[in-house]
């Protein structure tokens, strides 16, 4: 399934909860001149996912990845905040308790449910104030630039942010509202990601533009690890694996995945070089393949060898590119010659997930597309 949808797409989250495990959900990020003034939107559509019978899907062609053999239903867009990050969420793992959160450019972290009608409802809005004698300290709310839930304390969520800095928060028992129960001044540029060790009941990991990463014990309030050396550029992107305790990823600007054991941590196990920076990562859930977007390098997907701890490239998925490029061929020469001047029209591969049966939805920037598609 491919679409375009009306805005600029950054993030894709589909739902591992039994319930809804075929919604995905897609965020938006634009901005917009209005009245000669600078101003930014977002949104977030829903999307079904409906497998088809075998018999029923048509044969591909000679592709190293084929479309989904299945239906793509467009459920419904809600206008927000522009929106860096997305996350399904339960607080109980139970049907009734299943909520879509995201990180906004307004420093908020909001929490959402799914309507009768597929519609979202803003239910919660928990607002990161600024730090003072910050490099955001200007602003009244620092940009909340991702967000992760803890897999075990699940009243516990971490957002990082524009001042540099990494914030834990704790929901009530209602889920109406949140306290900051940690708050580090981490980093000395915007920090791009931050997510809890999911194996670990007080560590955090971020990553941001001083191209340093951290490991950060927010129970004890103190800095475990920083490497500030590694990482040639911004990192991008810190997650840990789902299967293998020990395993660490970061990707960034510098163009390099890197795996690391978090039992030696001085040294990464393994880099893998790509043609622009590794934006964001996603383990799968059941096993050792990582799907990578790369930017301007389309999205991979990657085999981690459990023996030898070596990162390689299994399968690239170019779709984006090929539809961008097929629709170009129906412009008129003027047409064409406008786009070449619109530097927005830049294609940047910036979210992707893991789905039913390793199906795979992606989302790049400036061209608003969309698509789910598989391995071959």
């Amino acid at each position: 399934g491919k679409f375009e949808l009306p805005l600029c797409c950054d993030s894709v989250e589909w739902c591992h909860y039994q319930s809804l495990n075929s919604t995905i959900a897609v965020g938006h990020y634009e901005l917009m001149t209005i009245d000669k003034q600078q101003t930014k939107i977002g949104g977030i559509t829903l999307f079904n996912y409906n497998m088809k019978n075998s018999s029923d899907a048509k044969e591909n062609d000679d592709d190293d990845n084929v479309a989904c053999k299945a239906e793509i239903k467009k459920l419904s867009f809600t206008k927000t905040a522009s929106i860096l990050d997305l996350k399904w969420h339960s607080f109980s793992h139970a049907s009734d308790d299943i909520y879509l959160t995201d990180a906004t450019c307004t420093g908020c972290i909001e929490l959402l449910t799914l309507g009768d009608d597929n519609c979202l409802q803003t239910t919660s809005k928990s607002s990161i104030p600024s730090l003072k004698n910050t490099m955001d300290a200007t602003f009244d709310n620092p940009i909340c630039l991702s967000l992760d839930w803890h897999q075990t304390q699940r009243n516990l969520c971490v957002t990082s942010l524009s001042d540099g800095s990494v914030a834990v928060l704790q929901f009530d028992d209602k889920h109406h509202s949140a306290n900051i129960t940690s708050r580090a001044h981490c980093h000395s540029d915007q920090v791009w990601t931050a997510s809890f060790d999911k194996h670990s009941d007080k560590l955090t990991y971020s990553g941001a533009d001083d191209a340093s990463f951290v490991i950060y014990d927010f129970k004890n309030q103190q800095t475990v690890h920083k490497d500030t050396h590694t990482h040639q550029m911004g990192v991008c992107c810190v997650i840990d694996s789902f299967v293998d305790e020990h395993l660490l990823l970061t990707g960034s600007y510098d163009e390099y995945l890197r795996v690391w054991d978090k039992r030696n941590i001085y040294k990464p196990l393994d880099a893998l070089k790509f043609q622009d920076g590794v934006w964001r990562i996603k383990w799968n859930r059941k096993n050792n393949k990582i799907l990578v977007a790369c930017m301007r390098d389309y999205f991979h997907v990657v085999q981690l060898d459990e023996k030898t701890s070596k990162l390689s490239k299994l399968n690239c998925y170019r779709g984006h590119y090929e539809h961008y490029t097929s629709n170009r061929k129906t412009l008129s020469d003027q047409e064409q010659d406008q786009e070449n001047g619109n530097e927005e029209l830049d294609i940047l591969s910036y979210g992707c997930d893991w789905g039913i049966n390793d199906a795979i939805a992606s989302c790049s920037f400036y061209d608003k597309q969309f698509h789910c598609w598989s391995l071959a």
